[in-house]
């Protein structure tokens, strides 16, 4: 049925205009009328008489702006409209939430566009209506009378709760609502009044449709009632499908076929993996054997071989089965005793749980089944789970099989190739049943085995790792240096790794800005050299004092190109080194910088792991800077300040990784006196001193929190 609710909307808190007695803008307005019509119907379902009306939320969004208006209730607009920006608009009406499954509470939306034309009533219509699938469940009237228990367990492939439909959860007149589209697994439990457990399921509905009412009817089939048969039938609105369980129900008080075994079933059987322990499975039957199949629905049981059903009795041979592990003959029918040897197959097992189900119906069509559990442990208290290797350090994960910590829980290291074992003193962080460390101290490019032991185990899994590669840069101690002409290289002759501006400005002005330092060290001794950056003019341009791993490109208008990088495919987690800053005061800008002017000048330190192919053109004529939101970028570190030094501070940049699954292709290292100098921005006379940088590959070196910097724990 439809309920028209009429209500007006305003989508703008503006003025309408100066003839209304508001300021008159550039823009123009109007106003808004919706009617909301609900359609509450499922197919063939109404709603129920006396049920509360949806209430309806409103989503208004602007075609041109984007802007979104909520609505919380839609009723709070009929005494006071308000008013809207002329132009197009979406709307959405909604009422509850789209959830994957829920108990009495649908989901309805409905949506419509309109064009609000400037000072006009402009009248826009939705109609809304239940957008997700209603589910209820009924049982025939000898379900009551013969079982004291009786449910249906509904889930949805898009996850969500499990609603159960069920006598004594007293669910079984409410009404659940699932999400559209998802495929319905449902699972019949029944417990009979002399306490047999019975189970039809799972099954699957596919594909549920919105506005669609699927009624699940549980049935004892009237033409095999004698037999026990068992039918369900599924209603989806007027169409009606019908599926048979021959599930042979007993509902007299005869005696059942027994089901036991020589092990304790009752509970959830734990073994330890590769336990050849004897454990076989008993059926008796005193009117003799019908039928006895093991049934699952697991895919770790499917994986080591067994099918999801296998019926014993008359079964033509059980040669598929003896090749998995499970001995046990065909049954003749009448058999009054048969035996399934589970030992070898459950020996087979890796770990985890393996549900299945025994079921056993006797010649007078009693029926007898149980439930069984195995949950297959490690054969040791504890292990090693995985390892995380880099250049000098490694991630170690473990779990343990105990219901508490283990005594002596440690893990243990050696080099490939080394006997004695290694025990790790590093501190071991816990989380349940799992527990990890960080494996401080190793050398790069090396193969380790690690282990966990305890104070009773020591012969468990080991997993060998190899190391990453701990790459250097050339001259990161600044200490080689050469001049060609009047231009110096910060670089041994012959290499080609660091470069800055002074091939511009140094061959034709004779300005360098980046100089060796001979005597202003932060490490003295013979042959030490740090790298001096002042800014400065040439011609009456600013010149940042600036080095970077690259090359200088060339002259461009009133800048220069530089390519930017090194080929480097080492993962390191921090710079470190000296640094001194006097900072003058900047008298040089440009846009859209021109608002510094007068303020202390800023330096900047900054490192790079990238997955470029080539070297990053820089164009300082054009503008074409390296952002650092670019999504080439693997890792960054930043270093900046305005602050004087006292003398040489020693630094470490953590780099803080954004992908640590990728492996970079080029570094960069950069630094300047003037932050803002691509910008022709800065101050002239700002000195940066540089000296003994290094890379920085084993975590142990960080603090803890430039661990959580670099983030390689993600």
């Amino acid at each position: 049925m439809r309920k028209p609710t009429h209500i007006f909307l305003v989508l703008a808190a503006i003025l309408l205009s100066a003839c209304s007695g508001r300021e008159n803008t550039s823009r123009e307005y109007g106003y808004l009328k919706l009617t909301l019509s609900e359609d509450l119907s499922v197919e063939t379902l109404t709603k129920s008489a006396g049920a509360a009306d949806p209430l309806f939320r409103l989503e208004i969004t602007s075609a041109q702006s984007g802007e979104v208006t909520m609505v919380p209730d839609y009723r709070a607009l009929e005494a006071e409209p308000l008013t809207l920006i002329a132009g197009r608009y979406d709307i959405k009406a909604f009422s509850g939430e789209n959830a994957p499954a829920v108990w009495n509470s649908p989901f309805y939306t409905g949506e419509t566009s309109v064009t609000v034309k400037p000072e006009q009533t402009t009248t826009a219509s939705i109609s809304a209506s239940l957008a997700s699938s209603m589910v209820t469940v009924g049982f025939g009237e000898e379900i009551p009378s013969n079982f004291s228990s009786y449910k249906v367990s509904i889930s949805s492939s898009l996850g969500g709760e499990t609603l159960v439909f069920g006598n004594e959860e007293k669910t079984l007149l409410d009404t659940a609502y699932f999400a559209a589209g998802a495929d319905l697994t449902w699972k019949l439990d029944m417990i009979n009044n002399d306490g047999t457990s019975y189970s039809a399921g799972p099954d699957v509905i596919k594909g549920i449709e919105a506005k669609k009412h699927y009624r699940l009817t549980f049935n004892v089939s009237e033409d095999e009632k004698s037999y026990g048969g068992f039918v369900v039938r599924m209603s989806l609105d007027d169409s009606l499908n019908e599926k048979k369980y021959s599930m042979y129900l007993n509902f007299g008080s005869d005696e059942n076929p027994r089901i036991s075994a020589n092990f304790d079933f009752s509970e959830a059987v734990v073994i330890s993996q590769g336990n050849e322990d004897s454990r076989i499975i008993s059926l008796a039957a005193g009117s003799g054997i019908g039928s006895a199949s093991i049934r699952h629905a697991n895919a770790g049981l499917l994986e080591a071989g067994l099918p999801q059903a296998f019926e014993f009795v008359e079964a033509s041979s059980t040669e598929s089965l003896s090749k998995i592990g499970i001995e046990a003959s065909p049954i003749a029918f009448g058999a009054l005793t048969a035996s399934i040897d589970m030992t070898k197959f459950i020996s087979s097992l890796k770990m985890g749980d393996y549900p299945f189900t025994v079921s056993l119906i006797d010649a007078k069509n009693h029926y007898s089944t149980v439930d069984i559990l195995l949950r297959i442990v490690s054969s040791v208290e504890a292990e090693v789970t995985s390892v995380t290797p880099w250049a000098k350090f490694a991630i170690l994960k473990g779990k343990w099989y105990s219901e508490t910590a283990p005594a002596g829980l440690k893990f243990q290291y050696r080099k490939s190739g080394e006997e004695a074992w290694t025990d790790y003193t590093g501190e071991i962080k816990t989380d349940g049943s799992y527990f990890s460390t960080e494996l401080y101290g190793l050398e790069a490019s090396a193969t380790y085995q690690v282990r966990a032991v305890t104070d009773k185990d020591t012969e468990t899994r080991v997993i060998s790792f190899t190391t990453g590669s701990a790459e250097d840069v050339h001259n990161l101690s600044f200490d080689n240096w050469y001049q060609s002409g009047k231009v110096w290289y910060p670089n041994a002759s012959g290499y080609s790794v660091w470069d800055s501006a002074n091939p511009g400005t140094g061959s034709l002005l004779g300005v360098n800005s980046t100089v060796p330092e001979e005597s202003d060290l932060a490490v003295s001794g013979s042959g030490k050299k740090a790298a001096k950056l002042e800014s400065t003019t040439a011609v009456g341009q600013f010149v940042a004092g600036n080095i970077y791993v690259g090359k200088f490109g060339g002259v461009a208008g009133l800048g220069a190109y530089l390519d930017w990088g090194l080929p480097f495919t080492s993962r390191p987690i921090a710079l470190k080194g000296y640094f001194k800053y006097i900072p003058a005061t900047i008298n040089k800008t440009k846009d859209p910088y021109t608002d510094m002017a007068g303020q202390k000048d800023n330096c900047s330190i900054k490192i790079y792991l990238t997955d470029w192919t080539t070297m990053f053109r820089v164009n300082t004529s054009t503008g074409t800077f390296l952002s650092d939101d670019d999504p080439s970028i693997i890792a960054i570190g930043d270093l900046h300040t305005n602050e004087t030094t006292d003398g040489y501070v020693h630094f470490t940049l953590p780099l803080q990784y954004r992908d640590t699954g990728k492996t970079p292709s080029m570094i960069l290292i950069a630094a300047t006196a003037s932050r803002l100098g691509d910008y022709f921005t800065g101050g002239v006379g700002s000195v940066l001193l540089l000296d003994e940088f290094s890379l920085v590959y084993d975590a142990g070196e960080l603090t803890e929190s430039e661990r959580e910097t670099v983030g390689y724990r993600n």
